[in-house]
């Protein structure tokens, strides 16, 4: 209701027994004390952000704080850029993370658990005789201190290892215990 007069208190009486100002004014009434709480606090957090902006010696100590930290890491576009291909890569990486965290978990449990060291043992002596396993170890080691000092592991000799059919089956296997696992 839009008036250029002045209401009198008999306009402002008809008004109110209106049904739906009523049932308006009644909503209002009962709301009130969430209204009241809300706006105190608006007023609470306002004048916290009004004192800090007031306060230019604590934002320009806070800024300079910020600026030196920033300058101690000497990042440049080359950094940026890296991050950059870090964050598209990600997706791709994450998949792989997860999958060797559940491998590096799995080994963690089976090597803290005797009964699956024995088990394993005991599976293994059936393959490979347990005498000629302790020599495939030892001369495996022996074989690794005299190439230990030779040149690293490149990209091209993990590949070649990966096609390897025991590595292969190796890994075939793990993938399919931790499907078994993560069922059970």
């Amino acid at each position: 209701m839009e008036t250029t007069q002045k209401p009198d208190l008999t306009n402002i009486l008809q008004v109110l027994e209106n049904d739906e100002q009523m049932k308006s004014l009644y909503y209002l009434l009962n709301k009130l004390p969430e209204f009241t709480s809300a706006i105190r606090s608006m007023e609470e957090k306002l004048a916290f952000i009004g004192s800090v902006m007031e306060d230019k010696q604590s934002l320009n100590t806070l800024g300079e704080a910020l600026e030196e930290k920033v300058e101690k890491l000497q990042l440049d576009q080359e950094h940026f850029d890296a991050i950059l291909n870090m964050v598209h890569l990600l997706p791709r990486l994450v998949p792989m993370v997860k999958r060797l965290d559940e491998i590096a978990t799995f080994i963690n449990d089976v090597l803290a658990d005797k009964e699956s060291i024995k088990y394993a043992i005991n599976s293994l002596s059936d393959i490979v005789p347990l005498e000629k396993g302790l020599d495939i170890i030892k001369e495996t080691n022996e074989q690794f201190k005299v190439n230990n000092s030779s040149s690293n592991i490149s990209i091209f000799g993990i590949y070649r290892l990966l096609k390897d059919p025991m590595i292969q089956n190796g890994f075939k296997y793990i993938e399919i215990l931790l499907d078994v696992i993560r069922k059970k």
